[in-house]
């Protein structure tokens, strides 16, 4: 076919696919593009290059490759690639797989962007930090193939002088990475050689070849000699493990590079005089700086000068591809510094205790030379070191090498820090793991604030390993940390003295440091970052270890995933100077007590429970019923903590009153009790508690200390009224059934300045009708979403933004969950009563607890469903009615309406009570919740197509907007995360209630949920879970950055699965 009939068939779009076009490469264009495509008009401005690999598209290369790995999988690919892109060059590495990207010296245009190229792929830092086995998978560039000169581009000897052959080669020899060369390069050609016209031969090998031969090259010819050196140099530092490199700046034309063993601490360190342009054209300085290296000088490796000869100039040979015989190289290897001609030593000074210098002065440095020392620390210096590798090879084989034994180690450290570490209880490992900035100022301390940056989350370990380990990834030794621990030891002793000033086995762990920071003092400073951070490192996860040894064989055996929220158990659970918990009856076993550091008296030191940090970490604020009792089951029965679960148990029961636990504790003596929710969850964790602990029903029998026996006495002391713990369940049910009415205490400013007076009065109920428990007012916020309006400006200061009064649904799941649990243990014969005598109409009655169990079973779905049918006889506001298939947030709300927004709280009395449940309806519901209120972390807490959804809360916001000014949307749309882990845990109960194909689509389901939590436990620098997030799981800056039950409720998840 003529081009003429080709032509016309152009216009013929069901022959043009039969056409072929050639996918080449256009200089500057995007190389992932295919430029045969309709659009493209490279072919008609002949913008294509047809050039071997280059016209090769990235699929036709990836089926090549994956041909060619199926016959030897250990390909080693190298790749030229000419994109101009890092990133399109990743593109290229990531999907063919390749092992080095080719690299060239030669496009650098002066000694400093050549530095900077050998530092970009030469190799880590000099004082990198040791990475762990298992490290995290950070973005890095390819490994690099480093070439002094590639075959295609222009001779160095045009661009450059023939003295800069020798020094460039040399630096590109001192990258850690794979290097190479082009023949040609050492022999001094002067020209190009070009890969397509040239003909003539290549010379040959010949030891005795003479300078000014054509046909012959040898050891005299060109740099051969130095780049022989050089090779074996580079050869070597490779198989003895000198990984780190370090590039120094000398001055214009001087470049020293530094090949570092991090675990000998030899090094290698090349000064080279660059010759970018030629001596007897351009003045070069003759005062070059003095040097300052650090440690003990060995031996000159070698040291070469790029000299001229005579043995003539320059002809270009005819048959074969000759060079320059004008210049050639004069070279010593292994001489002592005494022997150098080019340098000499000026002096040693002293740069701290172990830290020496050696200063050397160049005296015969020309363009075109090289001088390479091996280094070693000063003797002193490199004993304290091998001393410290001895001591962490108890942790890790990889500090073998470069280790030295001491016979006189400090005793402390001749035992092993596991045992050490194994006589810490959990709330010591608290106090040596955590504690945020306000729990350490309650004993007088703080958080570690670092000069120009900021103060670290914890000031126990886990405060610095979150810094460090983002450090440790990138090798980030600029950082404002590793600056520190380089300029002075306030940060090493700060980590020590914090524990030595401490008591017992803590006062041992804090010595054991000290002793190893002695040592790590003295060594050069350029090394402390990563010698603090391997000390670190080892006694952080020997720490661990050692929790995890404490608690339950559910976290023992758990993933990593169990791990790290069990963690969370040692980061909320902890004793401070002042107790925050009630006094425990004397009479308990497993109290632990302490002198009190305050008074000096004996005193109980229990363990109590943070609801979140920094926030909610201490004094008065710390301690609170809901949030405690929430989270009490995930981070203490799951974990095995039950002796310290049992107290906090018996601790709030003391401060019954009213038939309430309070939800400020306040140490009892300033508790408020103005929810209605916090007596539900105390006794749900009371069953918990039965359930999970061998034995746990002899809780029931435990003496509780009262300190408000009566509603409207005064505190009383310990001891003076005690009674079984099943009494005080007892009280707390019967108040319910007979109705709880009263004014807060102090009610006013004093308490609460927001709240209007309509707001303390406090009433909870049973309804006799339904068998609800119901209270509340429009006033006041007596569950979770307590949220309080503050603002004058928008006029929403005193009125609750949600205050479910009615029946809440979670208080009517939590009240079945425990009168059913009541009517089990009496069947038992553990618990005495079966009931509750209340006063009606002037008359007593009996309630029965079995009757109550029954009514809630036959009233919920009747009162809670809707269904969406307008002739649904349970349905009395249908013209409320905006989502069906769900079931209401409360029932008898002041505000009908309110009673039928979609909140995420049902789910709660599904895992409580799924009795309460048919599956077909709660399927449903959690469908709709699904679709409507999850998000990546948390649960929406408001139905986004609810008219006063706001997905984002911002507390110090004050505007006009009644709906938002000061954070009145608190519970209005922000994703909390705690009711995420109930909404999984119900729906996988009625995934499994529908069958194993349902149960395994919502297993795979809760996973990949969980999966989103677990990225940000690992990436948190707090490590835990926020108390909530904005919408699309977007930060909240007002969140608390770790949430107690955020933490529980997933760890819940966790156990259920």
């Amino acid at each position: 076919m003529t081009l003429e009939q080709e032509l016309q068939l152009l216009d013929q779009p069901d022959k043009t696919c039969h056409f072929l076009a050639h996918n080449g490469w256009v200089m500057g264009d995007d190389p992932l593009r295919n430029f045969a495509e309709p659009g493209s008009n490279v072919y008609l401005r002949r913008e294509l290059v047809l050039d071997n690999c280059h016209s090769t598209p990235l699929h036709v290369a990836e089926a090549m490759l994956d041909a060619a790995r199926a016959v030897r999988p250990d390909l080693y690919v190298i790749a030229e690639l000419f994109t101009g892109s890092e990133l399109i060059d990743n593109v290229f590495v990531n999907r063919l797989g390749i092992s080095s990207l080719v690299r060239e010296a030669m496009s650098a245009g002066d000694s400093h962007e050549q530095g900077r190229l050998v530092h970009r792929y030469g190799g880590e830092p000099v004082g990198a930090f040791v990475q762990p086995s298992l490290r995290p998978l950070m973005p890095s560039i390819a490994h690099a193939m480093f070439l002094d000169v590639t075959h295609d581009n222009e001779c160095p000897i045009q661009l450059r002088s023939a003295l800069d052959s020798l020094p460039s080669s040399a630096m590109v020899s001192m990258a850690c990475c794979a290097t190479g060369s082009t023949r040609g390069y050492d022999e001094l050609m002067p020209h190009q050689i070009s890969v397509v016209k040239e003909e003539r031969w290549y010379p040959k090998w010949s030891p005795s070849a003479a300078p000014s031969s054509g046909a012959e090259v040898g050891p005299q010819t060109g740099i051969i000699a130095g780049k022989l050196a050089l090779n074996k140099l580079h050869q070597e530092l490779a198989s003895q493990g000198f990984i780190q490199v370090f590039v120094d700046q000398v001055d214009a034309d001087v470049v020293a590079v530094t090949r570092h063993c991090p675990s000998t601490h030899q090094s290698v360190v090349a000064v080279c005089r660059t010759a970018f342009w030629n001596p007897q054209t351009h003045k070069y300085d003759t005062n070059i700086p003095p040097m300052f290296i650090p440690g003990k000088i060995e031996e000159v490796v070698l040291e070469a000068r790029t000299v001229e000869r005579h043995a003539g100039s320059y002809k270009k040979d005819g048959k074969y591809i000759n060079g320059m015989p004008e210049y050639t190289v004069e070279i010593k290897e292994h001489i002592s510094l005494q022997e150098s001609t080019v340098v000499k030593q000026a002096g040693v000074t002293s740069k701290g205790i172990s830290e020496f210098m050696e200063e050397i002065t160049f005296q015969n440095l020309t363009p075109g030379s090289v001088i390479a020392f091996r280094v070693s620390l000063d003797p002193t210096a490199q004993k304290l070191v091998g001393v410290l590798r001895c001591c962490l090879t108890q942790f890790s084989p990889k500090y073998q090498r470069g280790s030295t034994a001491d016979e006189h180690l400090p005793e402390i450290l001749t035992q092993p820090l596991a045992q050490l570490m194994s006589r810490l209880t959990l709330a010591d490992l608290n106090m040596l793991l955590f504690r945020c900035d306000a729990e350490e100022q309650e004993d007088g301390g703080g958080c570690y604030g670092v000069p120009g940056w900021e103060s670290l989350k914890y000031a126990g370990l886990q405060g610095l390993i979150s810094v460090l380990a983002d450090i440790r990834a990138s090798n980030d030794l600029g950082h404002p940390v590793c600056g520190n621990l380089r300029q002075g030891d306030w940060l090493i002793d700060f980590v020590a003295n914090r524990l030595t000033r401490r008591e017992g086995p803590l006062q041992q762990i804090g010595q054991w440091l000290a002793a190893m920071f002695d040592y790590l003092k003295h060594i050069p400073r350029y090394l402390i970052p990563c010698y603090f951070d391997a000390i670190l490192v080892s006694t952080y996860t020997t720490a661990l270890d050692a929790s995890h040894k404490l608690m339950s064989s559910f976290v023992q055996s758990g993933s990593s995933f169990v791990l790290h929220l069990a963690l969370g158990s040692v980061q909320m659970c902890g004793v401070g100077d002042l107790p925050a918990l009630p006094p425990l009856s004397t009479k308990l076993d497993n109290v632990p007590y302490r002198v009190s550091p305050v008074t000096g008296q004996k005193e109980q030191c229990c363990v109590s429970l943070a609801a979140g940090l920094p926030h909610f970490s201490s004094g008065i604020f710390r301690c609170w019923g809901r949030d405690t009792f929430i989270a009490l089951r995930g981070l203490m029965l799951l974990t095995g903590r039950h002796v310290e679960a049992r107290n906090i148990i018996l601790a709030f029961a003391g401060t019954l009153r009213h038939g309430l636990i309070p939800n400020l504790l306040g140490e009892g003596r300033c508790a408020r009790f103005n929810c209605r929710d916090a007596v539900w969850w105390w006794l749900q964790c009371i069953q918990d508690y039965t359930s999970h602990v061998p034995q746990g029903h002899e809780i029931l029998q435990c003496p509780v200390t009262r300190m408000y026996p009566t509603d409207d006495c005064e505190p009383l002391t310990p001891g003076e009224v005690e009674q079984p713990l099943y009494d005080v369940i007892q009280e707390a049910l019967q108040r319910h059934l007979q109705g709880i009415s009263f004014r807060e205490r102090n009610y006013g400013p004093k308490i609460d300045m927001h709240m209007r007076d309509e707001g303390f009065s406090v009433e909870a109920k049973v309804d006799p009708d339904t068998g609800f428990v119901s209270g509340g007012n429009r006033f006041n916020c007596g569950t979770w979403m307590d949220k309080m309006g503050e603002s004058e400006k928008a006029k929403n200061k005193g009125m609750p933004a949600s205050p479910r009064d009615g029946a809440a649904v979670e208080i009517v799941g939590l009240s079945k969950s425990a009168v059913r649990w009541v009517v089990e243990l009496h069947v038992k014969g553990v618990f005495p009563y079966d009931g509750a005598k209340v006063h009606r109409d002037g008359k007593e009655e009996f309630l029965s607890y079995s009757q109550w169990n029954q009514q809630l079973q036959q009233t919920f779905e009747a009162g809670f469903w809707v269904s969406g049918d307008p002739g649904d006889p349970d349905e009395k506001h249908a013209d409320l009615v905006h989502k069906k298939g769900i079931y209401k947030d409360s029932y008898g709300a002041s505000d009908a309406w309110c009673d039928y927004q979609l909140r995420p709280n049902f789910t709660i009395a599904m895992v409580v009570a799924p009795e309460l449940f048919t599956v077909e309806k709660a399927w449903l519901a959690l469908e709709m919740a699904e679709e409507k209120l999850l998000g990546p972390l948390g649960m929406k807490t408001l139905d986004p197509d609810d008219m006063v959804y706001c997905g984002v809360y911002d507390n110090s916001l004050d505007n006009d907007n009644y709906n938002l000014a000061k954070g009145f949307n608190y519970h209005q749309g922000p994703e909390w995360l705690w009711p995420v882990g109930y909404f999984l845990r119900a729906k996988l109960y009625f995934a499994k209630k529908k069958g194993e194909e349902s149960y395994a689509k919502t297993v795979t389901m809760v996973k990949n949920v969980l999966s989103r939590h677990y990225t940000h436990l690992e990436s948190s620098p707090w490590k835990g879970l926020p108390e909530l997030t904005n919408e699309s799981g977007q930060f909240c800056p007002f969140s608390c950055e770790s949430q107690a039950w955020s933490l529980s409720t997933v760890l819940e998840v966790l156990f259920d699965l």
